[in-house]
């Protein structure tokens, strides 16, 4: 059941990276699903007490940080949602993975949009990133949301049993 679980966020971390690029926007429903299955992954690999806790807690951090964020208008509402979403699922251990894959995917996208919409005109944009591509349009952050949850995996308790899987297919 913790494998289909962990299926299903993934799916959802690539599928809000994906409408992200198309429309700038992370559906509310997404955040609230990563929330909803993350409680109940964590419920069903029972690390126990006190590490449900500590996820919880950084879950609460990054909203409060995110929160802020949005307020100065660093980032959008839907990625101050998901930041803490996928981070309840990441736990204290994947934190720092987390943010620095987040910090430097971001990077990376922000150095693309820039070449893009300097170096493709508007009516040339493939219909899909019109919206990214727009100037002066935010940046789709929650591909590098999503980049930063893949990247973090090994870091996260909840994560060991979908990685022990994988690795066996191989």
């Amino acid at each position: 059941m913790l494998i289909l679980l962990t299926c299903l966020a993934l799916s959802l971390c690539l599928y809000a990276a994906l409408n992200d690029i198309a429309t700038l926007t992370i559906p509310n429903w997404l955040n609230l699903s990563l929330v909803v299955l993350g409680l109940a992954a964590l419920f069903i690999a029972g690390p126990g007490f006190e590490a449900t806790v500590w996820h919880v807690t950084v879950a609460l951090a990054a909203l409060a940080i995110s929160f802020v964020l949005f307020m100065l208008g660093v980032w959008g509402g839907g990625d101050a949602k998901m930041v803490p979403a996928v981070l309840l699922w990441i736990g204290p251990a994947g934190v720092l993975p987390f943010a620095t894959w987040m910090v430097v995917s971001g990077g990376v996208l922000a150095l693309i949009l820039i070449v893009a919409r300097r170096a493709l005109p508007a009516e040339r944009h493939p219909r899909f990133f019109a919206e990214s591509l727009k100037p002066g349009a935010g940046a789709p952050y929650g591909v590098a949301i999503a980049a930063g949850t893949f990247m973090a995996m090994p870091a996260s308790p909840v994560f060991a049993d979908f990685l022990t899987v994988v690795s066996a297919l191989h």
